[in-house]
């Protein structure tokens, strides 16, 4: 497993990225879709943000810090499509803004417990094998919360 430590990364629209970690400082900010996949899987504290595109975990994700994903206002769908987990119980907490895009979590979600899941804004958030988190609060609109 390789670590990437930039104090950030900008990449150019439409590229697919293999990575087997993203440390806390090697944030991720792009004008396009972003893609990660590896191997072994992904390990990840980087916070991931682009504008109203798509980003995509591909493979097996750890956290291993705090991470947050920001698409934008607009379309940009967040998707774990495999496992997403924690490295200790509780203490990795997951910030997601999808803007009036879907956030889906296919695999199951905390196989070591994550913290507290914060999810901004999503049209619809659908996960389909279970998640086991500290805490978590959905912001519908400025007006209401729910917190599951």
């Amino acid at each position: 497993m390789h670590l990437v430590q930039y104090p950030s990364l900008r990449f150019l629209p439409r590229r697919l990225f293999s990575f087997g970690a993203v440390a806390a400082a090697g944030d991720i900010t792009t004008d396009g879709a972003v893609s990660l996949m590896a191997a072994g899987g992904i390990s990840t504290a980087g916070d991931v943000t682009t504008t109203n595109d798509n980003v995509t975990f591909a493979s097996a994700t750890t956290l291993t810090g705090a991470v947050s994903i920001d698409t934008g206002a607009g379309t940009g769908d967040i998707v774990f499509q495999s496992t997403l987990t924690g490295t200790s119980a509780g203490a990795e907490n997951l910030t997601l803004a999808a803007g009036t895009g879907n956030i889906t979590f296919t695999g199951a979600v905390g196989a070591t417990r994550l913290g507290a899941v914060l999810i901004n804004s999503a049209a619809d958030v659908t996960e389909s094998a279970g998640m086991t988190v500290a805490s978590m609060t959905q912001v519908r609109s400025e007006e209401h919360t729910s917190e599951l």
